[in-house]
């Protein structure tokens, strides 16, 4: 679908890794408004990648889960087994496993549906 006039964009944020919760304040705009919001993918596993504590990493296969590195240093050589709960080490990194929320989309808009 497409939406006219071109959309505006009015705020970003993401979603929190623990919840899935998310806040956009569009005020004071009023008018036809579409919030979209998604979690933080973070970067595909790559052997011995050097992350920060922080840092979201991901499969190269998707699973549905991200992994948040405990502390910084080095991905191990080869990618692990992604567990589905709970922390594991990748070469120096302690890695704690996050559900991976779905994007998010809804609001006031009217779309011009075009069949091709």
């Amino acid at each position: 679908f497409t939406v006219s006039p071109t959309p505006e964009l009015l705020g970003t944020a993401l979603v929190d890794a623990e919840t899935g919760a998310y806040e956009i304040d569009v005020a004071p705009y009023v008018g036809e408004v579409m919030v979209f919001a998604a979690m933080d993918y973070g970067r595909a596993f790559g052997p011995g990648y050097n992350v920060a504590e922080g840092q979201v990493i991901h499969p190269s296969t998707p699973n549905r889960f991200v992994y948040a590195a405990m502390n910084d240093g080095a991905l191990g050589e080869t990618e692990p087994e992604w567990p589905l709960f709970g922390e594991f080490n990748s070469g120096s990194v302690t890695l704690e496993t996050k559900p991976l929320y779905e994007p998010l989309a809804g609001g006031y808009l009217k779309p011009t549906v075009e069949p091709k």
